[in-house]
């Protein structure tokens, strides 16, 4: 009888570092940790993706790269692909807001838990007067460290501070989290900053799993320099899905994957993952240690879709 991936133990983390990474420009440090869990301080971080009538989508922030340039940080799933026209809505320190209308998402990621899923829009230089970019730590965060999150639930008059949240797990594009604290409002959350105890972003937030029992967040550094270096440096990096470092399966913009499926030579079924809502051990660049029991023959097969229709199917052969 093979054996079914969620049988596999998910590996040990290797220690964090309260470090930001390189590929953003240094973050004015938040300073203390109170500091970052006031929302008069942490608000003219924040950003808010508004729809053509002017009611948010989802949650953001905003970061700036190195390059100079500022970006507003959303889910995908909630922003789009690139050239999607949007709107943003920033905050001054003061809590007055500006939103800026006409703008058009500059890079986007792929749907679901286990994937890159965040958008970037390019902000109006003249938003750098009143903006606090975020930082993004250089390392994923440690099993049981505590994180918290700011967002604007749709049910919720304003901004709300989400602080019981637990590191299960870190592994792939995925941080799995714990409430250890009611949080009463979660819906219209995604894409809100998931930070460390150095205000600090560490995940984006992606959604709920089964039952309500976890939520997920998106690994801010993994996903953003991912999108940055593909966007802004043009380096040729669809997002791509490999087996013992041979390229299975790259992603063209605007494509995400849907089922991933393991099959014998004969076409027999032997496991079928959700990607989008997958909660156990993924990461795309290690297939061989998501499906354990793999053999020479066995299929691969990717179900692909462009935003959420059907486009195609593709396969890989276990050598």
């Amino acid at each position: 009888m093979r054996k079914l991936a969620f049988l596999r133990k998910s590996p040990p983390l290797s220690a964090g570092a309260a470090v930001q990474a390189p590929f953003l420009a240094p973050a004015k440090p938040l300073g203390a940790l109170h500091s970052a869990l006031d929302q008069k301080t942490i608000l003219p971080s924040l950003a808010l993706p508004l729809d053509s009538e002017g009611f948010a989508l989802g949650s953001g922030f905003v970061i700036r790269s190195a390059s100079g340039r500022l970006y507003a940080a959303a889910a995908y799933h909630v922003a789009g692909s690139e050239g999607k026209p949007i709107s943003v809505r920033l905050f001054r320190p003061n809590g007055s807001f500006v939103d800026y209308t006409g703008l058009t998402v500059f890079a986007g990621g792929s749907f679901g838990i286990n994937a890159p899923d965040v958008s970037l829009i390019e902000l109006p230089p003249e938003a750098a007067s009143f903006v606090r970019p975020l930082g993004v730590s250089g390392r994923p965060p440690q099993s049981g460290k505590r994180l918290f999150m700011w967002g604007r639930p749709y049910d919720a008059p304003g901004f709300e501070l989400a602080k019981g949240l637990e590191v299960k797990s870190s592994h792939g594009m995925k941080i799995v989290l714990d409430r250890t604290e009611d949080i009463k409002f979660l819906e219209g959350m995604c894409g809100a900053p998931v930070l460390d105890e150095n205000g600090l972003v560490t995940g984006i937030y992606g959604g709920r799993g089964g039952g309500d029992d976890f939520l997920f967040a998106i690994d801010a550094r993994k996903s953003l320099s991912w999108l940055l270096n593909k966007e802004e440096k043009g380096f040729s990096a669809p997002y791509t899905f490999k087996f013992g470092g041979v390229p299975t399966l790259e992603l063209e913009p605007g494509e995400s994957v849907q089922t991933i499926t393991h099959r014998t030579a004969s076409g027999a079924v032997l496991e079928e993952i959700d990607f989008p809502t997958y909660r156990g051990f993924f990461d795309a660049e290690q297939l061989e240690s998501v499906f354990v029991d793999l053999r020479p023959g066995d299929v691969i097969a990717f179900e692909v879709h462009r935003g959420r229709i059907f486009a195609r199917w593709a396969f890989f052969k276990v050598p």
